[in-house]
């Protein structure tokens, strides 16, 4: 067994055999055992909250993003994690995830589940039976989710369903907010725009975000620039 995952699997069972541990007592762990494996990657813990949620962890290198962890209490369904509310809006939104409950990983690409890996089960008085080459499968795993890519476009197909996806997102969670009933979304907004505080808004909305993205936006902005000067 390495000693990068023996630290791990040890430091995780001797917090969940004390009997009070949480999701957030395990992260300490998980953060050392992931900055071990690769050089110069750091795992920063609740990172700041990005347009589809707040993952547990972000992990880079070199202040460029590789991915993102999120992780659960020890025992949690992952099942049950995948179908909820919170994995629909990651799975879309983050091309690199891992979700865990820190003996079970899962790793998704693209929002398609690419490898699933369980390190340990919990026997008797809580002790972990670690399983055989469990090792060597977590660094494994680890190194293939630093390496995965920011995925490219190759086709306009492609593209065109890279900025569907991105649209239907967006309205999504324009919805979500405005469903809310956050009073700051109304207060002191002008009659000509309080009609984009009403859910129906929200598609328009979504597709007026990503318009700057779409092909020949910005050659159609330019040749219209040089038009009027």
């Amino acid at each position: 067994m390495s000693q990068i995952f023996e630290t791990y699997i040890k430091s995780i069972e001797a917090d969940h055999r004390r009997g009070n541990a949480t999701e957030h007592t395990y992260r300490p762990a998980l953060k050392a055992f992931m900055e071990e494996l690769g050089r110069g990657i750091v795992a920063s813990n609740d990172p700041k909250h990005i347009d589809c949620g707040a993952p547990d962890f972000i992990v880079e290198k070199g202040k460029v993003p590789l991915g993102y962890v999120e992780t659960k209490d020890i025992g949690i369904p992952l099942d049950q994690v995948e179908r909820s509310d919170q994995l629909k809006r990651y799975l879309p939104a983050l091309h690199n995830l891992i979700l865990t409950d820190y003996l079970e990983f899962r790793w998704y690409v693209n929002g398609e589940r690419k490898a699933i890996i369980r390190v340990a089960e919990i026997g008797k008085n809580g002790k972990f039976v670690v399983s055989a080459g469990a090792d060597l499968l977590l660094e494994a795993f680890f190194k293939k989710f630093y390496a995965t890519e920011t995925p490219s476009v190759r086709t306009p197909k492609e593209l065109a369903q890279r900025l569907a996806a991105v649209t239907h997102f967006i309205r999504d969670q324009i919805i979500i907010v405005l469903a809310s009933g956050d009073p700051e979304l109304k207060r002191g907004a002008q009659p000509p725009v309080r009609h984009l505080c009403r859910p129906s808004a929200a598609q328009p909305q979504a597709r007026r975000i990503c318009r700057p993205l779409r092909p020949g936006h910005h050659l159609r902005t330019f040749r219209s620039q040089v038009e009027r000067s």
